[in-house]
């Protein structure tokens, strides 16, 4: 609770949000989500909630850590997004979804095909429109970040920052490359 500004500003720089955009009210809540039909709950490591004007829905955030490319996680992933979303109607009101966002910060290749270390997965058409634009996964393939280094070297966005701030605090590195950095400023703190 007392690092929510910094769960905050690494969601934000996770989701490429800025401006207007940005999550700016977050609430952390229960990430416990129900299982139905019989099948066991569902638990992401951290669920936020972001309101924002009456007309717009509210924003849920779900972030997930994944250490090992277990065969599952893919299911897992599509069920927790299912889960999180049938979670939002209540019995006897008509269903008014929420923004969903699901952040995977995956330590294997979800791509390994793509350069990217980003990537973000909605559901489209055959001709890649949208069709729903409120339920979006952002899987960051940490270790594809930190494997193609001299590749990314030049990269300076705000998620690459956090990563190499997150890497040096595993590593119990001075943050000396960073001092400039708001990312470091903060995590000096934590």
């Amino acid at each position: 609770e007392k690092n929510i500004m910094l769960t905050t500003d690494l969601v934000n720089a996770a989701l490429g949000l800025i401006g207007s955009d940005r999550i700016e009210n977050p609430k952390l809540v229960n990430p416990f989500v129900p299982g139905a039909l019989g099948y066991r709950s569902t638990e992401p490591d951290i669920l936020l909630t972001n309101d924002r004007d009456d007309d717009e829905p509210r924003d849920r955030i779900s972030i997930e850590v994944q250490h090992e490319d277990k065969r599952v996680f893919k299911d897992r992933l599509v069920l927790y997004v299912a889960r999180l979303t049938s979670n939002m109607a209540r019995k006897g009101e008509k269903p008014r979804l929420e923004n969903l966002n699901v952040v995977g910060f995956q330590f294997f290749d979800a791509f390994p095909e793509s350069a990217n270390y980003r990537h973000t997965v909605q559901l489209r058409n055959q001709e890649q429109q949208v069709y729903f634009d409120r339920q979006t996964v952002t899987l960051i393939e940490v270790e594809k970040f930190f494997k193609n280094s001299e590749r990314f070297a030049g990269d300076s966005s705000r998620l690459a920052q956090w990563l190499r701030a997150i890497d040096a605090l595993n590593r119990e590195a001075a943050f000396r490359e960073f001092a400039n950095a708001p990312v470091s400023r903060g995590l000096q703190n934590w």
